[in-house]
C-alpha cells in the first residue's frame, strides 16, 4: 500500500531506534544496503509503501527505512560525545537498575545535558532524555585530537575482534568489510566513505612491504586495516565476523589467498 505524505510536511526525518538498515527495495527481504545508527538524519525523498520510505543520507546514498524507526519532524542538536563502547543501555534514570530506553552502538552520537556521579544526561530529541555510565563514550573533540592516532585506531579495531559479520552492517552487532573500516576511522574523526570502491579512492598510494599499521589493504571487493606488515584485521564473511590475518611468511591458504587480489594500498593518516 502507498501512502502519500501529508502536502507541505517536513522531510526532515531522524532514526528512533538503535540501528536500523536501509534497504534497496520497500521490502524486508530485499538486499541491506547500508545502516544508520540512533539520531542519524536523513530527508525522505517520496511516499510511504507499506511499512517503509524513500530516503537520502547526506553522503548521497539512498534507499529504503522503515517508517517506524524514524522521528518525523526531525531537528538536529549540536553533538557534544560519542560512544566509544561496543553497544550500551540507554536508562531511564542515573541506576544500573533504571529501565532501559534505548539501545545504542559504537559511535552513535549525543547532546550532554548533565551529570550525576558516573552518570551522564544525554538528550534524546522532543524533550526526552535518558542516562549512560561515563566510561562509555568521549568528548568528539578528544576523539579527534587522541594520539598516537594510529595506535589508537590498531587498538580500537583489535578490541572487536569476533564480532559478527553482516553484509550491509555498521555497528558491532553486525558489519561488512568497509562498514568495519568507516566506523573504526569515524571513532578518531576520520570520515571515510561507505563503499569499498569509493574508499580505495582515498589516501595516497603505498607499495606492499612499504605499508605500516593503519594503511588499507584493498582486495578485489574486500578491504581491512593492516595492524603490521604481516597482520590483517578485517571484517570477514569467510571467518563468520572481524578477525586477524597473517599476510607474511605464515599466511594460511586464505591469507595467500587474499594477497593474490590484493588490488592496492592507500595510507589514509
Amino acid at each position: 500500500m502507498l501512502r502519500k505524505r501529508p502536502s507541505g510536511s517536513n522531510n526532515s526525518a531522524g532514526v528512533s531506534v538503535g540501528v536500523t538498515d536501509i534497504r534497496a527495495e520497500p521490502d524486508f527481504h530485499s538486499e541491506r544496503l547500508s545502516q544508520a545508527l540512533w539520531g542519524t538524519k536523513v530527508k525522505i525523498t517520496g511516499d510511504e509503501t507499506g511499512c517503509f520510505v524513500p530516503i537520502n543520507l547526506k553522503d548521497g546514498h539512498s534507499g529504503f527505512i522503515r517508517i517506524s524507526h524514524l522521528r518525523i519532524p526531525f531537528r538536529a542538536s549540536r553533538r557534544d560525545i560519542r560512544i566509544t563502547a561496543g553497544m550500551i543501555q540507554v536508562r531511564k534514570s542515573p541506576s544500573p537498575k533504571s529501565e532501559t530506553i534505548l539501545l545504542v552502538h559504537f559511535n552513535t552520537e549525543f547532546s550532554l545535558l548533565n551529570q550525576k556521579k558516573q552518570w551522564v544526561e544525554v538528550s534524546l530529541g522532543k524533550e526526552q532524555s535518558g542516562w549512560i555510565p561515563v566510561g562509555s563514550f568521549d568528548s568528539i573533540e578528544s576523539l579527534r585530537l587522541k594520539s598516537p592516532i594510529i595506535n589508537n585506531i590498531v587498538k580500537t579495531a583489535k578490541s572487536f575482534i569476533g564480532t559478527p559479520y553482516l553484509w550491509g552492517g555498521i555497528a558491532p552487532s553486525g558489519w561488512d568489510c568497509s562498514g568495519f573500516v568507516q566506523a573504526i576511522f569515524k571513532q578518531f574523526g576520520i570520515t571515510l566513505p561507505r563503499d569499498t570502491k569509493d574508499q580505495i579512492e582515498k589516501g595516497r598510494s603505498v607499495k606492499y612491504g612499504g605499508h605500516r599499521a593503519g594503511d588499507l589493504l584493498f582486495f578485489k571487493r574486500h578491504v581491512g586495516i593492516a595492524i603490521s606488515r604481516e597482520l590483517l584485521i578485517h571484517s570477514s564473511a569467510h571467518h563468520g565476523g572481524v578477525f586477524v590475518d597473517n599476510l607474511g611468511d605464515n599466511a594460511d591458504g586464505f591469507g595467500r589467498e587474499l594477497l593474490k587480489n590484493l588490488q592496492a594500498i592507500k595510507r589514509i593518516i
